[in-house]
């Protein structure tokens, strides 16, 4: 018992004497800003940028909802983009909350591993329920050419609920309760996110 323990402190140290880095992106946006934190470590994944938005009036004595959303480099600067795209979510957000159509509220844009996305995103425990026939399946889909890692939905998951929404809550003016912390993605970060 006491050496898991150990275990726990030492790889809690290790997270917390990491430097978090944070900087000002240079997106371009139609409105607020975004604070980028440089490869946000991780005991249960693979570092990776995080970019956190903020409304022209963030106020600091104003408490915020938070929608967490996954492909976070997708989501503001079509120039950023692998496919020259992007999702707008500063022209929606910007726009819902100066029409007051919202209540405020800020983005936490969680950048994916290109590589490891799939294994990220893919809820495992409905790999490890299903019947034999869809498990057949997924056996030879995990086990192809195209996947070759082992399932990480759960710690990715953990990343989030342990290590990143407990800086996000600390570091921002935001709340922490379940009501107002919200999470969304598109293809397989929807599929994360119902998982």
């Amino acid at each position: 018992m006491h050496r898991i323990c150990y275990i726990l402190f030492f790889l809690s140290s290790l997270l917390n004497a990491q430097k978090i880095e944070e900087s000002k992106a240079t997106y371009d946006l139609s409105g607020g800003e975004i604070i980028q934190i440089k490869a946000f470590p991780s005991v249960y994944i693979s570092n990776r940028h995080v970019d956190v938005w903020l409304p022209d009036n963030y106020n600091v004595n104003q408490l915020y909802k938070v929608i967490y959303m996954h492909d976070g480099q997708m989501l503001f600067d079509a120039k950023t983009t692998w496919n020259g795209q992007e999702w707008g979510v500063d022209d929606w957000a910007t726009q819902l909350q100066i029409n007051q159509e919202t209540p405020p509220f800020i983005v936490v844009g969680i950048h994916n591993h290109p590589k490891l996305r799939w294994y990220e995103y893919f809820p495992e425990q409905a790999f490890s329920v299903s019947d034999e026939n869809q498990q057949k399946k997924l056996n030879k889909l995990l086990h192809s050419n195209k996947y070759k890692e082992a399932l990480l939905a759960d710690s990715y998951l953990k990343f989030i609920t342990e290590e990143l929404k407990p800086y996000i809550d600390n570091r921002f003016n935001v709340s922490p309760a379940a009501k107002d912390n919200f999470i969304m993605g598109s293809s397989m970060g929807g599929l994360i996110s119902l998982y």
